[in-house]
């Protein structure tokens, strides 16, 4: 979706498909190595966690006065019976504009998957990571005003 509305977020060719969404979180936090512009360069903020005061309704507010939002979860490693860790991967989804939303289930997104949903709960778009919701989904904002 970024890439349809010119804005740039960490993708290939600076990185790999595999484990894109925990190489984003990892971007947009400042963290990496990677080659290609910074977040913040490329006029990403950080709204703060989906369990902090406030941050899911400045994420509405933000999509609803025409912004790019994105919730991006990172999964962290999975220890394996013997003993050795596996990386696991991350989700990311957009956060779409809307009046209100159940506390319960969070806002709106559009998220890619196995089966694509152009609208479907936080809480469902993050299921299968249930570290995620309800607290552990990081929000970012660009700067870009979207028509």
């Amino acid at each position: 979706m970024a890439l349809y509305l010119d804005i740039y977020i960490f993708r290939p060719p600076n990185h790999p498909q595999l484990r894109l969404a925990n190489a984003q979180v990892d971007w947009l936090g400042g963290v990496g190595t990677e080659s290609g512009p910074t977040a913040s360069e490329s006029g990403w903020t950080p709204l703060g966690a989906s369990g902090d005061d406030g941050v899911l309704n400045a994420a509405i507010t933000a999509a609803n006065a025409g912004k790019l939002v994105i919730a991006r979860y990172f999964q962290p490693p999975t220890e394996q019976p013997d003993g050795t860790q596996t990386q696991g991967a991350g989700h990311i989804c957009v956060v779409r504009p809307q009046d209100s939303f159940p506390s319960d289930e969070g806002p709106q997104v559009a998220t890619p998957g196995v089966q694509n949903f152009k609208s479907a709960s936080m809480m469902f778009a993050f299921g299968d990571h249930p570290l995620a919701w309800p607290d552990n989904i990081q929000l970012f904002v660009d700067d870009t005003a979207l028509e």
